[in-house]
């Protein structure tokens, strides 16, 4: 899979080429040593550990996850696949800024910090006003 590639787009072009694989397997005389691999690559469990094995080294996590279900479909990868892009584009505007939360109060950008109690080993002030507890 290549970085500048969706998945919808990896897993479409994954489909087209392993359809013409099988049909050009299965276009060759009965005894052919290519009709078994056309049957072997249409099985289900065989077609989705494929489609795995063409993800991006990025990916490994998901895909030892999905290769540890038992009786994984080639249905089962592509929905999967699918959701997990869909989750993965989301729009971040200022990617790795904290974002600023929004205050009820007239002091939202309170800098107050919690003290130590003396009193209270390893306990905190309990917060008031618009402070972080």
């Amino acid at each position: 899979m290549a970085d500048n590639t969706t998945m919808l787009d990896h897993i479409n072009g994954y489909k087209n080429y392993l359809r013409q694989l099988v049909q050009c397997c299965k276009d060759t005389s009965s005894d052919d040593p290519y009709q078994h691999l056309a049957n072997y690559l249409s099985d289900e469990k065989i077609k989705s550990h494929h489609l795995l094995m063409t993800l991006p080294e990025s990916m490994a996590n998901i895909v030892d996850n999905l290769q540890s279900k038992v009786n994984l479909k080639y249905l089962d990868v592509h929905t999967r696949l699918l959701e997990l892009a869909s989750f993965s584009v989301v729009d971040t505007p200022k990617k790795n800024k904290v974002l600023s939360a929004k205050s009820r109060g007239n002091n939202a950008q309170s800098t107050t910090h919690q003290q130590l109690n003396p009193t209270r080993v390893r306990k905190t002030i309990p917060a008031k006003g618009n402070q972080c507890s």
